[in-house]
């Protein structure tokens, strides 16, 4: 679901607009969870490269206020923007 996202934040899609402090949120969320996942810290770099200061540091922003749950009520808020 992280992954997931991460990809949809990215690249602006099913409705929701391109988001590049959240797709890196998520991204680096999955790669806490799935270390292995070569691809997700891949898709990292490009995020990064691409992302203002500002949007740097909305990104640790998100990241040290991101809890248990969340990924839940971004998916439910991402649907009703359809």
């Amino acid at each position: 679901s992280r992954n997931e996202l991460g990809r949809i934040y990215f690249f602006g899609s099913r409705g929701v607009p391109e988001d590049l402090p959240r797709a890196y949120m998520w991204y680096r969320l999955a790669a806490n969870v799935y270390v292995s996942h070569i691809g997700t810290l891949k898709t990292m770099q490009p995020i990064c490269d691409a992302m203002t200061p500002e949007q740097h540091t909305t990104a640790k922003r998100l990241l040290e206020s991101w809890e248990p749950g969340q990924c839940e009520k971004e998916l439910t808020t991402s649907i009703k923007r359809q």
